[in-house]
């Protein structure tokens, strides 16, 4: 009797439904995506390869059918002709109704999954008989293939849902319809550019370390109170990410959250701005490795449960995690990202604040001030945005300057308008912008 192996776990049939039941109902795409499903759970290297094309499809929103499909397939590689005669099948395969797409995803990842603990499993059974084995790290590496190999939870959460778990931590540390137009809530700026126009991409670009995290932050927040807003947070966790709003909010130094070494008196504030963010319709998703096709299914998906959003927000470009096909350079996949999130603004009719951040060219300047040349990567941020808003401040560069906590809010292009200077104050420790 043969022992079991990889082909007694592997999930051709419920790939082959799964894809047959997308192109019956492409708009299913969506919602498996925001599931979590990947690529990379597929065992077969078509079906690989179908699903990361129908995505971009979908992204695209180019009609998906066998014929546009097999095309965007033979596009990235060489195929076979029993492989176009394979993807002529998925339609007649078994299940593969619209209807039914959500299963066959269910059973793709499980069977993913079945298949990574037993590769795992064979890795530790060889590291346990190597010589000099460390049974601690041996164990440490098992609970995280254990970790990763959990069923597949939504990466998006209700703000006050995190609350929770953000009010213990703090707790713990202690002891031991989209409106006309959205403001920002910093008079000076919308008084120079006025209200943020739905469908609109707004470009936030700064250097590492002057704010605009912060910023965007400060202006979720505000959207907040309009209707429902999503958060791409790309590279923070969304903990540290309400963590900082409370902060903001309760007017609080941020390092005695952080510390836990807040007063007595000091938790009333923070009381109220638990209770103020956990009433928001604001949605943390801090998914990593997120592609632009994949940011925007979850922001379609989060549009059909909560409805059109009053501001999406995505934080930052350069995170995007765009695969390198070999036939792109990174300015192009950049530029991918950039795209996709303007996409976004017209598609679902709300304005999109997209960080990015600026090269080190602006730091070899005696006038530090950005400049739309100094955008990292790619000149196609400066021609989507229509907008592009740089965060300065003067402090950033010299510790003695006179303009001590004195910021600028450059706006360095306007399709709609004229540019300008909006100048506010920058509560450092507080992380807030005034």
């Amino acid at each position: 009797m043969t022992k079991p192996g990889l082909h007694t776990i592997a999930s051709k049939d419920s790939e082959a439904s799964l894809l047959g039941a997308i192109l019956a109902d492409p708009a299913q795409i969506d919602q498996i995506v925001a599931d979590g499903l990947r690529a990379d759970h597929f065992s077969h290297h078509l079906h690989r390869r179908a699903w990361r094309a129908a995505v971009e499809l979908r992204a695209e929103d180019v009609p998906i059918d066998e014929i546009s499909l097999w095309q965007r397939i033979q596009a990235t590689g060489g195929t076979r002709d029993e492989q176009l005669r394979e993807l002529a099948g998925w339609s007649a395969a078994p299940g593969a109704l619209g209807s039914h797409a959500e299963y066959h995803a269910t059973q793709v990842r499980r069977l993913a999954r079945l298949r990574d603990l037993h590769l795992e499993g064979l890795r530790l059974a060889e590291a346990c008989v190597a010589p000099g084995a460390d049974p601690v790290a041996i164990i440490e590496r098992a609970s995280d293939a254990l970790d990763e190999a959990a069923p597949v939870t939504r990466t998006e959460r209700k703000a006050g849902a995190i609350m929770a778990q953000v009010w213990d931590r703090l707790a713990a540390r202690s002891v031991g319809d989209v409106p006309e137009g959205l403001k920002t809530g910093l008079k000076p700026f919308d008084e120079l550019h006025g209200a943020l126009q739905a469908s609109r991409l707004y470009v936030l670009a700064a250097r590492p370390g002057m704010g605009k995290t912060s910023l965007a932050l400060q202006v979720a927040l505000k959207a907040a109170e309009s209707g429902p807003v999503y958060v791409a947070s790309l590279e923070m966790s969304a903990e540290d990410l309400i963590e900082r709003a409370v902060a903001l909010l309760a007017r609080l130094d941020a390092t005695l959250l952080r510390e836990g070494t807040m007063g007595d008196w000091q938790w009333p504030a923070i009381q109220r701005a638990a209770q103020q963010i956990t009433k928001l319709p604001l949605f943390i998703d801090d998914a990593a490795n997120v592609t632009p096709a994949e940011l925007k299914a979850r922001v379609r998906a989060f549009a059909r449960k909560h409805g059109q959003p009053a501001l999406v927000v995505v934080d930052y470009l350069q995170r995007l995690s765009s695969p390198d096909t070999g036939t792109k350079n990174r300015a192009e996949r950049v530029g991918e990202g950039s795209w996709a999130c303007k996409s976004i603004a017209k598609q679902h009719r709300a304005p999109v604040l997209l960080l990015s951040q600026l090269n080190r060219a602006c730091e070899q300047r005696s006038d530090k001030r950005p400049l739309l040349s100094d955008l990292r990567e790619s000149g196609d941020i400066e021609q989507d945005a229509d907008a592009v808003l740089a965060v300065y401040r003067d402090a950033y560069y010299h510790a003695e300057s006179a303009q001590g906590d004195d910021a600028e809010i450059i706006l360095l292009k306007n399709r709609h308008g004229s540019t300008g200077t909006a100048s506010v104050r920058f509560v450092a420790n507080q992380m807030r912008f005034e």
